[in-house]
């Protein structure tokens, strides 16, 4: 079994993203307001997802490769769901 490094990196960069999403939102005071808190678990808690799938694709990448589109569908949703943050 050999591990690729790249899922190894996108796991650390899905748990980075997930807290300069935490940091950002708490820095500009938005944790505090209770709809804003419940918009950012909608779009931040995917990431972690995100990370333990990759996760697992660098520990065994032949068990876990079924899982490969469900992550690929799974960023494109990502990025389809912070569409409306961006407006």
């Amino acid at each position: 079994m050999r591990r690729k490094a790249v899922h190894l990196i996108a796991a650390i960069a899905e748990s980075f993203r997930f807290f300069a999403i935490a940091f950002l939102a708490f820095s500009v005071g938005a944790l505090f307001d209770s709809s804003v808190s419940g918009l950012l678990r909608y779009a931040a808690a995917p990431q972690l997802l995100f990370a333990l799938g990759f996760f697992f694709m660098w520990l065994d990448p032949a068990r876990y490769a079924s899982y490969r589109p469900l992550l690929a569908v799974g960023k494109v949703a990502s990025a389809a769901c912070f569409l409306p943050l961006t407006a």
